[in-house]
Order: structure tokens, then sequence, then C-alpha cells
């Protein structure tokens, strides 16, 4: 079974990285639609197995711990415009008030080693595509909720940290969602470690 040091050193090699590009060219040798959801968690536990690491991921079984999806990992797909992106997180219906949406948050937050985010940059006049992808260690500031002061609106919660806006919506399932992280931003922040990034027209 994996190790935690031997999945973030893998994230770390260049050959994990080329696999991962490959399997990038290689999806969108089949489809134009970017890559969302599943197809990424397989994108990313495919290049793991291929550096020969065993993983606990299997497409025809969901029942993970809640808020892992590959080797101890969250997995987000998301989509870059204006130079920004959102994060979704954890439903917390099952939690009635704030203080224990937030403990719940913080609960799942602690039983994760970070997350690997796909961020999707897309011109649908051109059909130009551009793929970023990151890992971010456990902890980093602007997904940790202990951040944010929180108080009542219309929706449900709301709390911003700099210029990160952080919404607990009840008609969402109560889901927690992260937005206006900048991307610029992002990327100096030394918990944030680039995987591979590429450039493609999926309009040709």
């Amino acid at each position: 079974m994996y190790s935690r040091q031997s999945v973030l050193e893998a994230f770390r090699q260049e050959e994990y990285q080329n696999l991962i590009l490959q399997n990038i060219k290689l999806h969108h040798q089949i489809y134009t639609t970017p890559i969302d959801g599943i197809y990424f968690e397989e994108i990313i536990n495919n290049g793991l197995l291929k550096l020969g690491i065993e993983t606990d991921w299997n497409a025809l079984d969901k029942s993970h711990k809640q808020g892992v999806d590959v080797c101890g990992y969250s997995l987000k797909t998301c989509r870059l415009k204006s130079g920004k992106f959102a994060i979704t997180s954890f439903r917390t219906t099952s939690q009635k008030t704030l203080e224990d949406k937030l403990k719940y948050v913080n609960q799942i937050g602690e039983s994760i080693d970070g997350y690997v985010v796909c961020m999707k940059d897309f011109n649908k006049k051109t059909g130009n595509l551009k793929y970023h992808i990151y890992q971010f260690d456990h902890g980093i500031d602007f997904l940790d909720v202990n951040n944010f002061q929180f108080e009542s609106c219309e929706s449900g919660y709301i709390g911003k940290y700099g210029n990160v806006t952080a919404r607990i919506t009840f008609s969402m399932s109560h889901q927690l969602i992260f937005s206006g992280i900048s991307f610029d931003d992002m990327k100096k922040n030394e918990k944030c470690h680039l995987i591979c990034s590429t450039e493609m027209n999926i309009g040709e």
C-alpha cells in the first residue's frame, strides 16, 4: 500500500508529470470535453500506478473515506476565469449550527493529506484550453475555515479571508465553497506546488 511520502515524491517527479500530460493528450484524442470529476481522479491514479505505487482507488467502488479521493488527497477540478477560481468543499447538511458545521469541516480536513487541483482555462470562441494541475499541502490558508470570519446571510453563511470568500449555501446541500481565489497569489503560496501544465486547442 502507498505511503504519504511515496505519493508526495511521485508528484515531484518529472516521470510522473510526463505521465499526466500523456494521459491528458490521450483523453483529448477521443473527447473535446475538458477533463472533469472521475476522469481526473483516474488520470492522477493511473500515473501513480505506472510508478509502481499501490493505490486505494477503484473506479467501480467510490465508497472511499469522506473527503479523500486518491491516496489521501482530495481531488478538485475547477474553471480558471479572469485569473480567479473557486473550490467546492464539503456538504454540511447533517450539521445544524454554524459552529457544528465548521467543526465538521475541520474534522474532515484533518483526515486528508492535501488537495490535487486541476484548473481549466478555456476560451469557448477559440477552443483554446489550458490545464494547470497543482498539489496543495495540508493546511493551506485560503481553504482553512479557521481563517474566515463567518456571519449569517440570506442564503446561509458567508466569511471573508483577504480576497477569498467562503460560503455555506443552504439551497446547495449546505455545501462550503471557496471563491475569488487569485491564481497569481496561489502560485506564490509556498504550500502550492505545480505538478504540470499544458495548452492545446480543442476546436481544431
